[in-house]
């Protein structure tokens, strides 16, 4: 692997969770690839097989950067077009956030009842397209977008 590699550019904390938890020494291409334009702020296509790690690859930056600049929270609005995936992903995503202190919250109808206190917003937030649109409205989670 080499030095100049995204996976040597990212936080500390970062890469010692994906090492020592994932068992990762390295960023699978698309994961690699998708870094620049993804920090960049460009709009991105990722495309790879099932279980290919474009959702890592998406969320990587976005960590990397939480780690690197502190924003308060929530981080990020993760949008998926069904609750299957989100549920997949969050069980995915705990084990990286979680040594890292940050947290994720599942907003959809299966999961109404886990609404964080004030004072301990999440990270990131997973949610559906119908679920945001009631956030948008006035839902229970609205003020997690205010």
């Amino acid at each position: 692997m080499s030095s100049s590699s995204v996976f040597f550019r990212l936080h500390p904390s970062l890469q010692h969770v994906l090492h020592s938890t994932l068992r990762w020494q390295e960023l699978r291409d698309v994961q690699e690839r998708s870094y620049e334009p993804v920090m960049g702020g460009e709009n991105v296509l990722l495309i790879a097989r099932t279980a290919g790690g474009k959702s890592e690859a998406a969320l990587i930056p976005v960590i990397d950067q939480i780690l690197k600049s502190s924003p308060s929270p929530p981080f990020c609005v993760y949008i998926s077009p069904i609750r299957a995936l989100i549920t997949d992903l969050a069980a995915r995503l705990e084990i990286i956030l979680a040594p890292l202190h940050l947290s994720c919250l599942q907003v959809h109808a299966d999961a109404c009842g886990q609404e964080p206190l004030d004072e301990d917003l999440p990270s990131f937030i997973l949610t559906t397209p119908e679920s945001l649109t009631v956030m948008f409205h006035g839902g229970r989670s609205s003020d997690l977008l205010a």
